[in-house]
């Protein structure tokens, strides 16, 4: 996939490049400055352009409430579930923990410490995977995949 960044300045291809190796997507720039990543990572790099096309969306989510406890107890919930799930597509546990932890991390704002894109990220991930499980749209394999890029995605923040 390419991106045009024509009108970008140098302090958003920064801003941009800093997120994506924080988030782990592969990427790099062509000779006319475009940035070209893989097409599985699509959906991921959207959000993240969302999110730093929006100036007025990154200062608030840069002013939110601080929510260590609550996110941390958040992200090790969602751990949890994903790693069930990346084992067992069907497992009790992992699906309701999975749908519950998810709906947490929808709903808050982005806790002190993280990167409002590496954030957007893991909320992203983790509400495409609660969609998934929601309405039976994928094989069990694929689900146990999405579970595993999440569960991998998380180790390094719990």
């Amino acid at each position: 996939m390419v991106y045009e960044l024509g009108d970008w300045g140098d302090p958003q291809i920064t801003r941009l490049a800093e997120a994506l190796g924080a988030v782990q997507i592969s990427f790099e720039f062509d000779e006319e400055g475009d940035l070209v990543v893989l097409a599985i990572d699509e959906e991921r790099v959207e959000d993240l352009l969302d999110s730093l096309d929006d100036p007025d969306a990154l200062q608030a989510d840069m002013q939110g409430e601080f929510e260590g406890v609550d996110a941390q107890d958040a992200l090790s919930d969602l751990f949890i579930a994903a790693d069930r799930l990346r084992k067992h597509a069907r497992d009790h546990e992992g699906v309701l923990g999975l749908v519950g932890a998810a709906s947490k991390v929808e709903a808050m704002t982005v806790p002190f410490g993280f990167a409002p894109a590496v954030w957007h990220d893991i909320a992203g991930q983790a509400t495409r995977l609660k969609e998934i499980l929601e309405t039976d749209s994928e094989t069990d394999d694929q689900i146990e995949e999405h579970a595993g890029e999440l569960r991998d995605l998380l180790r390094s923040y719990v």
